[in-house]
């Protein structure tokens, strides 16, 4: 799929952004109106005027988009370069060279994005290669990265990338790297990065032990043992039990049992891992959990103490602390997607 080209206007964001001696940055965020923001993926051409006109002084990337204000978007530019400034009228010139018609390239207004017709676009970039060595390099990478992940896989890979990036920026979270669009598994990499596929599958008891030390990094999270935990914050704190496959999951039916002892609540789930399913439809992606005998066994479990338990006020949703967690593990994935299902749903 071609992806869009937008002029953007960047001067005071990459001076900001980006020092002489390091022309390469790991991203920039940038305002733009909601109605005029460029969409992900699209190729920005950052333009900037100086006394010599108006010139181009980098390229990026869209990587994501976030609301910030009333009609207001905030755009991650992510992988961006800043470059030797090339002059808009050399691109004018070498467009009107090809198509036998100048363009009429003008800085847009802040906060917004001019997205070129897709003639004028290829025929930009085609200058910009020409033009500027830092720009061919820097698409020759963008085109490789595009040429490892292809089609639903690829796609479906852009999108959780972009979700990850999205989760850390509202948990304030810090990385150690940027996480960048041509990252692939190299002899160096860890081995569950090089290994197939199918010898690293999660099973469903792998996704529980995961799922016991899953917290934001704000807190304190120690081990008491291989299967409890204890996570405590400024807030609440919590104790997590793994019963998976021992005594309390044949009483209650679950494998993992939370205790908010701030609350004094409990809340306790059980695990169920989707298969996937035969697509209905051309490129459609279907999963389901099928083992309706498991389901009947565990609500079995689950009603011998439900009627013990305390107000709907203690509880998210329902008076019942019992909860299905159906997750859906692809390959190559820790965790997929869940969705949660009250026992009492």
């Amino acid at each position: 799929m071609r992806s869009p080209v937008a002029l953007w206007n960047a001067g005071d964001v990459l001076s900001r952004s980006v020092t002489e001696t390091d022309n390469e940055a790991a991203y920039v965020t940038d305002v733009f109106l909601r109605d005029h923001k460029p969409k992900p993926r699209t190729r920005l051409v950052a333009l900037g005027a100086s006394s010599r006109g108006l010139e181009v002084i980098g390229l990026g990337v869209v990587h994501q988009v976030d609301a910030v204000a009333t009609r207001k978007d905030r755009v991650r530019v992510q992988p961006l370069i800043q470059i030797d400034p090339v002059p808009v009228g050399r691109i004018e010139n070498y467009i009107e060279a090809n198509l036998g018609k100048r363009p009429d390239l003008n800085i847009p207004p802040p906060l917004r994005a001019q997205t070129l017709g897709a003639l004028v676009a290829d025929q930009l970039l085609e200058a910009l290669r020409s033009l500027s060595p830092e720009v061919a390099a820097f698409l020759a990478k963008l085109a490789e990265a595009d040429l490892r992940v292809e089609g639903q896989a690829g796609q479906r890979m852009r999108e959780e990338r972009d979700a990850i990036t999205t989760a850390i920026d509202l948990a304030d979270m810090e990385i150690p790297a940027p996480l960048n669009i041509d990252d692939n598994p190299t002899p160096d990499s860890p081995l569950s990065l090089v290994l197939p596929e199918h010898v690293m599958y999660d099973i469903e008891d792998d996704l529980i032990a995961v799922d016991l030390r899953r917290f934001d990094g704000r807190g304190e999270l120690k081990m008491s043992s291989g299967s409890a935990a204890s996570f405590r914050d400024n807030r609440f704190r919590l104790t997590i039990l793994n019963v998976n496959r021992k005594r309390l999951e044949k009483v209650t039916g679950v494998d993992l049992i939370y205790f908010d002892a701030t609350a004094g609540t409990f809340t306790l789930v059980q695990y169920k891992r989707q298969e996937p399913r035969r697509n209905s439809k051309p490129g459609e992606e279907r999963w389901a959990y099928t083992a309706e005998s498991e389901i009947k066994k565990s609500l079995s479990r689950m009603g011998s103490a439900h009627a013990r338990m305390a107000h709907t006020g203690d509880f998210r949703l329902t008076p019942s602390p019992y909860w299905f967690k159906f997750v859906l593990n692809r390959p190559g994935e820790s965790g997929g997607s869940v969705w949660w299902l009250s026992r009492s749903a």
